[in-house]
């Protein structure tokens, strides 16, 4: 758990270009929700249950973000603006990812328990909604507002909806 949330200080230091750790914790809500869900993980996993959906209803009341405990997300996330995302708890999300306002990972419908695994250098723009159990690859943009059903290969910017790649990136 420190490992990560450590990766995920660098991360946000250089990209913020912040002296501190302090001034990260209180100027950065996504930093925040990443450090409780961080908590609300490591409980998780060691089976308090309880006091790991705590952790997620702490962080949902103070920076508008969810997380669901099981979700397994690598280091060096970003979360830009935490207002209005959801992760599923079944999601599992790679290394570099950033995510802006109003994203969603989830699942497709209550037939299907399957929600979104993301490779590393994932960028997903504001209101942006990724469902069902697919893979998107790595180095992949998605653009504002785009609904992700299908597979996304690696290096490719997707749009619309439904989601359709219109570029690779070599």
């Amino acid at each position: 758990m420190f490992y990560k949330i450590r990766e995920d200080i660098f991360r946000l230091r250089s990209s913020y270009r912040l002296s501190n750790i302090v001034t990260l914790w209180f100027s950065s809500r996504g930093f925040q929700a990443i450090c409780l869900f961080r908590c609300s993980n490591y409980l998780y996993n060691k089976g308090f249950i309880k006091f790991s959906i705590i952790f997620k209803n702490i962080s949902i009341a103070k920076t508008g973000c969810e997380i669901g405990e099981g979700a397994i997300i690598g280091t060096g996330i970003k979360i830009g603006h935490p207002v209005g995302i959801v992760v599923s708890g079944k999601c599992s999300i790679g290394n570099n990812v950033t995510i802006q306002s109003g994203v969603v990972l989830g699942v497709k419908n209550n037939a299907c328990h399957m929600a979104p695994t993301l490779g590393k250098n994932v960028y997903i723009s504001a209101g942006a909604k990724i469902l069902g159990g697919i893979t998107i690859g790595d180095n992949v943009v998605i653009g504002a507002n785009a609904v992700v059903l299908n597979n996304i290969p690696d290096n490719a910017v997707v749009v619309g909806m439904p989601g359709r790649v219109i570029k690779s990136i070599n």
